[in-house]
């Protein structure tokens, strides 16, 4: 058994990466965990598990280290017999929109690090460089991070959380916290990390735009729900409580206007 994160970008289809869910016969055999948190009294929250539908939706790229899938419309039952909706998590909205931030910004991350309960990191969290399709950023993450959502401060996604960027020397080769060359034989956590890498999201929408061709129309349209998500419903009030509210309050004051340019103003 391994773990990974990932999060919703439509109202069916999760986004996570290559390396978590390589192909289709392991996401069949994989499921999505949602509420695996604790809430807000410390303790554990009800945790709700889905299956994975990758012969409804099923699109992965090694080179962007990018899988999606398609999850179940309901979740698996749980001891008392009862699924769960997945439309009632929600998902992310996601844009091709560049410029959603600048060098020296925070990133903010959520994430299950070694599959352990929801985690966010969102302290000294610096954007560092951006490329075309990536970008290298500090944040405290581990193993089981990878797939997990960036945001900028404003909770718009910015990428998908892949990979550690270690320190090289000059040949290349990857260095330890002490200066030693690091081989396969050592652990991971021996490497000397220096930032962490994400695919922006533009690059993935984008490349699931080039694939949308040779898609069938179930599909497209689930692909679509992804690229052009509706507008953000408003909230409705039922009209048994709706009210209309009368205060009285004195006149507005009209600004007085002082020496120097300023005005005095009176605030009730």
């Amino acid at each position: 058994r391994s773990f990974g994160t990932g999060f919703m970008i439509s109202p069916r289809l999760a986004l996570t990466n290559n390396h978590v869910l390589a192909d289709a016969q392991s996401a069949r055999f994989s499921r999505l965990e949602f509420n695996f948190q604790n809430g807000v009294s410390g303790l554990p929250l009800a945790a709700s598990q889905f299956d994975l539908e990758p012969d409804t939706f099923f699109r992965t790229d090694s080179g962007l280290d990018v899988t999606v899938v398609a999850v179940a419309a309901a979740s698996r039952p749980d001891g008392a017999g009862v699924s769960v909706p997945l439309a009632g998590f929600g998902f992310n909205r996601t844009s091709k929109e560049q410029g959603k931030i600048l060098l020296g910004e925070s990133i903010n991350i959520i994430q299950h690090p070694e599959g352990q309960e929801k985690q966010l990191a969102l302290q000294q969290n610096e954007l560092l460089d951006r490329f075309d399709q990536f970008l290298h950023y500090h944040t405290d993450t581990s193993p089981g991070s990878s797939g997990s959502p960036l945001f900028n401060n404003q909770w718009e996604v910015l990428g998908l959380h892949h990979s550690g960027v270690p320190a090289r020397n000059e040949a290349g080769e990857i260095l330890t916290v002490d200066g030693t060359v690091w081989d396969r034989t050592q652990d991971e956590l021996k490497i000397r990390w220096i930032a962490n890498e994400g695919v922006r999201i533009s690059s993935i929408l984008t490349w699931l735009e080039k694939g949308a061709e040779g898609m069938n129309e179930g599909e497209r349209a689930l692909l679509g729900e992804a690229l052009n998500p509706p507008p953000p419903a408003l909230p409705q009030v039922p009209a048994a409580e709706q009210r209309a509210e009368v205060r009285t309050q004195p006149a507005a004051q009209q600004p007085a206007t002082v020496e120097g340019g300023a005005v005095s103003l009176t605030i009730p």
